[in-house]
Formats: C-alpha cells, structure tokens, sequence
C-alpha cells in the first residue's frame, strides 16, 4: 500500500540538503594567515547584514590588536578586499561573500569573537579564527523545521496586527504564513530557485488572496500580501543601504539600495501577475479593528516567532521584545498623521541606544542581532511593497507614493544614524568625566588609533582600560563603550599622551602624520627620536603611509 502523500513529501523534504556556506578563501592574490583571518572576518559581518563602515572599522580595530598597523581593507556588499605588507611587499586579496545571509546564532557567535579579540590581552593565532569560523557557518540551527515554520506562522500574525488590526484577518494571516513558510523552507534548501520564488511566492499569495480570503475577511488582498512576504521584502538592505549613502559609503549603499529596489520589483511583478490572473480586485469592507493593544500583542508574536524562524541565540528573546517594544513605544509617543512615514524615524532614533545598552548585560546578545530584528519591524520594506503594488495593481502610479516609498526608509536610516551618534556622544560624555582635569587639548577626530591596546594602561588618565573584560555590570560598560566610540572615532586627549602611545605601540609615521593634520603639537624628547628610528630604511619590517 502506497505511503500517504504527506508522509512521501516530508521524505522528499528530508532527503533535500541544505547547501553548506563555503568557507572564506582568497579568490585573487595572495595572503598570509593574518589576512585571510581578516577576509574571514569581514564576510562574516557582511553576512550578518551589518553596514560596510562598520565592518571596515571592525577590521582595522583588528589589525591594530595584533600589532598590523601597515593594512589597507575595502568593504563592499559582495567582497572585502585586504591589502597587507609581508617582507616590505604588498599583497591584496579579494574574499567574496558567498553563501545565505546568517542566522541570528550564527551572528550572536560571529560578534561574541570578535568582540573577545578586541578585548584579549593576547589574540589568538589567526588560523584558529579562520578554523572557529568555519566552525560557525556549519552549526545547526537551534530548532527544527516544525518549530522554524511555526515561528513564520507567528511573525506573520504579529506583522499582520501591526499594520492592519482587523480581527477578521488574523485567521488569514496564519493560513499565508503556514503557506509562505513552507515555501520559504524548501527554497532555502533549493538555492536555484531563489530568484524564481521572489516571482512565484507573491503570485501564489496574491491568486489565494483574491480568489478565497478576500471575501472571507473584507479586507483589502494588497494589505494582506505585505505580512506573509515579510522575508522577501528588503527592509534591512533598503535601510542599511541608505545609512550606507549618509555615511559616504556611496558604493556600498548605492548597490545595495539598487539590489532592494530590484528586489521590491519582482515582488511586485508577482503581485502584479496575481492580479492579472485571478481578475478584479474585489471591495473592501473591513471589520471591526482589535483596538490599541493589538500592536503591542502584535509585538509579541513577531518577536517570538522571528526568534525561532531565525534560530535566536539562546536567552536572547526578552531582549529582543524590550528592543522592539522600546521603539514601538516611540513611535506610539511622538505620533505623525499626516507623515506616518515621519514614524519610522522615532523608532529607530531609539534602536540603537537601545540595543547597545541592553548588550552591556552579560545575557544579552550583541547589540546587532537586537538590531536586526529592529530592522524587520519598521516596516520599510513593507511601506515600499504596499506603495508599488497598489500604483502598479490598480494602473494609476503617483509619484506622491513614491516619494513616500523613498522618505519612508530615509527616515529609518537617519534615525539609525542619530542614534548612534547619541551611543557615541554618551560613551564620550563618560569619557570626559573619567579624564584628567588638565587636558587642555581640543578633541582629535582620530580614525585609525581604533583600539584600546595603543595606549598603555600605566599611562595617567588613559581613557581605556586594557583589563580584560570581565561579566560584571562595570565591565560590560568598559567593552560597550570601547565598541561604541571606536565604531567612528576616538577621542585623543593630548598630543603628548599620542606621542607615548606612539613610543610604546611602534605605530609609527601615520600616528604622526595623524596629529600633524589636526594642528597638535609635535612630541619632543626620546619618543619622538624613537619614532624617527623606526621610519627609516633598513632591515626589517617598515610601517607604510
């Protein structure tokens, strides 16, 4: 007797691998371990969705713990390239970003060691960073496949409660969110058809839509597409993109925003498709809204269910809730009527701060998995989807939809921005009340001294312990703070602390060509002679410009 068919497909299912993400190897030029670990390093946090500037400043905070000041790195969304000096000989490496983006585990594991480099009293050899990297990118995930599309089925209802509250709804919601999760599960193990489902899975959605839910449920067939498609939209690309853009990365954000772009296009090509095939989109008759406390329900669900779609680190869903539910609530505090767009800004302005806060604590996940999932609820992908398609569905495109498409994910990224200016004006302000009373010295924007390590404990008033960071509450504040102020710059209290920093670190000319461009004084006495010894030609390794 033949098996069931549920029985054959789950067989067919189980039998369908997941293809295992490639491990980071040099694909030009040539390296040595040291930049190779680099190379691993820098895809890693690209595949963790991390804005390139930040990568690129991970690095060099990397390169200056293990002593390799004379390193060039450029980081883009699809390859990180890493200049290194061997032997007085330039050597430049390209490693692609290959593979699916990383689970939020595999993130929380990526930044933990990162994070324990930096603050190491001596790091580790970098072939065992390469080899825990590799050891990473084939964990497995935390849950199985039930539970994972049980969590779609759970984010997609929370979703759903945040941008349309009809209690009518909700039953559809589960009912797209089984059926997209599916789908989402056999084209994570099928990677060919990755492109063929960001067409087919709105296609299918918008014909149930239409054909069977939207009767049922009175609401409108375009409302209810945005919550069930909440993986394919490119909330996270189209706003790390656009803080890519403010930042100066103009490469970077310009390739990605263009991705996103490309990628709401599909989408919308699907929906439009749908549309033409099931026929005229019916009227809508909503019903009776849930109330006020159905987003914050709503919040709930999506983070419970994005925890375990997206296999979050063990302990991290209460901090993922209180993220989300801190900037929900400013959003809720400062509302906008007639720029609903305006909102967005609000609640990433607190994202940040929040997440970096929060990380201080020894359960909490690192402050970019919290981010990420902050990311997905602002809804910037959503806004842009529901825009493109009602212009593209009903034939009657409006540049002032467009428009909002466009302000609507600006808003999210300069909030973002802001708010890390907020976490580094506050790591500052504690700097400037643990400093020596005597430092006249103007600040020194200073983007190369990146770590701790270059300034010497014993040295008075040393801005940042070089103790490693232990799990009490005022050693989590140290690394925080440490992480913060060095994602952009660092404050230099004197030109005569930089000078000792520079006799003791052996970093040479730059450092000097560093205070020389912001108009301090130059270092006189036995550092500065040291400093001249080490610059010139003869045997040994020489610091490049």
């Amino acid at each position: 007797m033949p098996a069931p068919m549920h029985g054959r497909f789950l067989e067919a299912l189980t039998a369908i691998q997941p293809v295992a993400r490639p491990v980071v190897t040099a694909a030009t030029g040539t390296a040595d371990d040291f930049a190779q670990m680099l190379g691993a390093v820098g895809t890693a946090m690209i595949s963790s969705s991390q804005p390139t500037n930040d990568v690129e400043s991970a690095l060099l905070r990397l390169a200056i713990a293990y002593n390799r000041t004379n390193v060039v790195t450029v980081v883009l969304p699809t390859a990180v390239f890493v200049q290194t000096v061997v032997d007085g000989v330039a050597q430049t490496a390209m490693f692609p970003v290959e593979g699916a983006a990383l689970r939020l585990d595999q993130t929380d594991a990526v930044q933990r060691m990162v994070d324990k480099i930096l603050t190491a009293d001596t790091p580790p050899e970098p072939a065992h960073v390469i080899a825990k990297l590799a050891k990473i990118a084939t964990m497995p995930p935390r849950f199985n496949r039930v539970v994972a599309l049980v969590g779609y089925m759970l984010m997609t209802v929370g979703f759903g409660m945040m941008v349309n509250t009809s209690a009518s709804a909700l039953p559809a919601y589960v009912g797209l969110g089984l059926l997209v999760g599916l789908i989402v599960m056999v084209g994570n193990r099928l990677p060919t058809l990755a492109v063929v489902l960001q067409v087919l899975t709105p296609f299918i959605v918008t014909i149930v839509c239409i054909k069977y839910l939207a009767e049922a449920t009175g609401a409108n067939p375009l409302v209810l597409l945005a919550p069930p498609l909440l993986l394919f939209l490119p909330g996270s690309a189209l706003t790390i993109g656009a803080m890519e853009l403010t930042d100066g990365q103009m490469i970077a954000g310009a390739s990605r925003t263009v991705s996103g772009i490309a990628q709401l296009s599909l989408l919308s090509f699907g929906v439009v498709a749908g549309v033409a095939v099931a026929g005229e989109l019916p009227h809508s008759h909503p019903g009776a809204p849930l109330g006020a406390w159905a987003s914050w329900v709503g919040i709930l669900a999506f983070s419970a269910g994005f925890a375990l779609f997206s296999s979050a680190p063990r302990w991290s869903l209460p901090w993922i809730i209180v993220t989300l539910l801190a900037a929900h609530a400013m959003q809720v505090a400062i509302p906008v009527p007639d720029a609903t767009w305006l909102s967005g800004f609000f609640g990433a302005l607190v994202l940040v701060p929040v997440a970096r806060v929060l990380a201080l604590f020894k359960p909490a996940p690192p402050a970019v998995v919290t981010s990420y999932c902050g990311f997905q609820m602002l809804v910037p992908g959503a806004t842009s989807f529901e825009s493109l398609t009602a212009a593209a569905s009903t034939g009657s495109a409006s540049t002032t939809a467009a428009m909002q498409v466009v302000a609507t994910f600006i808003a999210i990224a300069l909030g973002m921005l802001v708010g890390s200016g907020l976490s580094r004006d506050l790591a500052n302000f504690v700097h400037d009340l643990r400093r020596s009373p005597s430092t006249t010295v103007d600040p020194v924007d200073n983007t190369r001294l990146l770590a701790a390590k270059e300034i010497p404990a014993e040295i008075p008033g040393g801005p940042i312990s070089t103790e490693p960071a232990d799990g009490t509450f005022a050693g989590r504040w140290r690394r925080w703070r440490t992480l913060v102020v060095d994602d952009g710059s660092r404050i230099v209290d004197d030109a005569e602390r930089i000078g000792h920093a520079v006799g003791q670190s052996g970093l040479g000319r730059e450092v000097d060509k560093l205070t020389r461009g912001h108009g301090l004084t130059e270092p006189t006495g036995p550092d500065t002679v040291a400093d001249d010894a080490d610059t010139t030609d003869g045997p040994g390794p020489h610091t490049a410009d």
